[in-house]
């Protein structure tokens, strides 16, 4: 990915609970920085990482919802990070709201990052 910077967003179900997901350490994770700089991304720290995206008040309150998902957005984007990049379909589908925004990162799974950048080597 060439150096590409991107903001890696854990979401509220990968870590907790954390004695039951056993997945990585719930307040200092590293996991998915570590995969996105061995796909040649460049992780940026950013405060908002561990936070949920509002994805659960759709349907309820939709104004929190959004006002979630955006703050996360802008957060990610003001660490300097192209693309945000999460393990949760849930979170995907909130920032995916956005990508009409140009100045917000653009969102991605994991996985689908990860196809293409392996889909970039030759």
């Amino acid at each position: 990915m060439d150096g590409q910077t991107v903001a890696a967003s854990y979401g509220c179900h990968a870590l907790r609970p954390s004695e039951a997901t056993a997945f990585d350490d719930p307040l200092a994770p590293t996991v998915f920085e570590r995969v996105l700089e061995a796909l040649g991304a460049q992780p940026v720290p950013w405060q908002m990482r561990l936070e949920c995206c509002g994805h659960f008040l759709r349907d309820r309150n939709d104004a929190m919802a959004e006002a979630l998902g955006l703050t996360k957005l802008r957060n990610a984007a003001g660490a300097g990070a192209g693309t945000l990049v999460t393990v949760c379909t849930y979170c995907q589908t909130q920032f995916e709201t956005y990508h009409d925004a140009p100045e917000l990162p653009r969102a991605e799974t994991v996985a689908s990052f990860a196809l293409r950048a392996l889909g970039d080597r030759d």
